[in-house]
């Protein structure tokens, strides 16, 4: 007992003799500690909010881009350009059970929007009614995104993003007014949701316009869609659902379905 006495106070004697030392190792020790707290909390806070932000450009989708051939394939060269028709969607949703939505997606720029003496430059998307709900394009009240009838029918309607509505109406009601797109009337049925969205394609969903896919091609005489949307029914099959829909076109189009040149695959599933 004694003996333990002896450390103990010999321990305190020499505690008081290395102040300095002493704090300077409990800090060291304290500082390392929090530092690796905050580290992890910044790494595991950064990663939710990349999520969130990604999920402003859709939940858990791929988008789907034509690109051109790196590989030769069954006597075709290298350099062939890859396009989409609207039945590769359908070719998709039918030869991959894994896929839960397909639609395709039409673009163009270059023609100019006005509303009296306000004019904007965006860019026009032809879509389906899903496009909606896949990438996140949330409609004000009052206002609704393009449905079957639309389609049907070819329908001249258009749905705004907010920059758009601001640029055309200021803080006027927008809904039931009609705009002119590229010397085309068309009527105003709703205006998108501001939304966070740091991340895009072609354009910012806040610069668009938004008509249905039908009354796009025939207004604008297109062929072929700029890109194909598809979300999983399982997101952990993301990999092998990327592969499935290059074979699938591989054997569409003839070329080699490890060509990922040929289809290039933006997956956002890898930032859940």
């Amino acid at each position: 007992m004694n003996h333990f006495r002896t450390i103990i106070s010999e321990f305190l004697v020499d505690l008081k003799a290395q102040k300095l030392r002493a704090f300077l190792t409990t800090f060291g020790i304290i500082w390392g500690t929090v530092a690796i707290i905050l580290l992890i909390a910044f790494g595991v806070g950064f990663k939710q909010q990349l999520a969130v932000n990604m999920h402003g450009i859709g939940e858990r989708i791929a988008i789907m881009f034509p690109g051109r051939t790196t590989k030769a394939f069954e006597g075709f060269g290298v350099g062939r350009q890859i396009s989409f028709v609207e039945d590769d969607a359908k070719l998709l949703a039918t030869q991959i059970p894994g896929l839960r939505v397909v639609t395709p997606e039409y673009s163009k720029r270059g023609l100019p929007t006005r509303v009296g003496t306000n004019v904007t430059n965006p860019m026009i998307t032809g879509v389906y009614p899903v496009y909606s709900e896949i990438r996140n394009v949330i409609v004000n009240s009052g206002g609704r995104f393009v449905n079957d009838p639309d389609l049907s029918d070819r329908r001249r309607v258009a749905i705004l993003g907010d920059k758009v509505k601001e640029t055309l109406f200021g803080e006027s009601d927008a809904i039931g007014k009609l705009i002119d797109v590229g010397g085309m009337p068309f009527i105003v049925i709703g205006v998108m949701q501001k939304k966070t969205q740091n991340s895009s394609y072609n354009s910012r969903d806040e610069n668009r316009i938004f008509i249905p896919a039908s009354t796009f091609t025939a207004a604008f005489g297109e062929v072929h869609v700029n890109n194909l949307l598809y979300t999983p029914k399982d997101p952990r099959e993301s990999e092998s659902l990327s592969q499935q829909v290059r074979e699938v076109l591989g054997k569409k189009y003839k070329f080699d379905a490890a060509d990922k040149d040929a289809v290039w695959i933006w997956d956002t599933t890898e930032f859940d």
